[in-house]
């Protein structure tokens, strides 16, 4: 298991972007939080509950794509998130795109930061997840 903290360098701005675009996939939901520790205006925590809010949002629209779901230990969260993967959309979006959806949300002003994008999408997750599952 890496040493995250000790990749961050100097924890400068840019070695921080430089490490969060060396990622994928593995283990986002941990490295996401050290990067929002270090720097939460400009970094978000990525997780499940933040992957369905946004994925049940895409899905009532017409775009296929998706952004990569992590395991929930959350019953609703992985029942909708299992039912979104039967469904095969493209899972094309990970951590950069996370974080230029959340800077977007701040920009039209639908958030007043992308901690602010971050936490909304997390709180609403379990609710959003409860409708998706009872609906479909």
């Amino acid at each position: 298991e890496p040493c995250w903290a000790k990749l961050l360098g100097d924890h400068s701005s840019a070695e921080l972007h430089k490490f969060s675009n060396r990622q994928e996939t593995i283990r986002i939901s941990s490295w996401s939080k050290i990067l929002a520790f270090a720097d939460h205006e400009a970094f978000a925590i990525y997780d499940s509950r933040t992957a369905i809010s946004l994925n049940i949002a895409l899905k009532q629209t017409s775009i296929s794509e998706r952004f990569f779901m992590p395991p929930s230990r959350n019953k609703i969260v992985a029942q909708a998130s299992q039912i979104l993967s039967h469904n095969r959309e493209m899972i094309n979006h990970g951590y950069q795109s996370y974080l230029n959806l959340l800077q977007a949300f701040v920009t039209a002003q639908c958030a007043k930061s992308v901690l602010d994008a971050e936490q909304t999408l997390f709180a609403n997750a379990p609710r959003l997840a409860a409708s998706f599952v009872e609906n479909s």
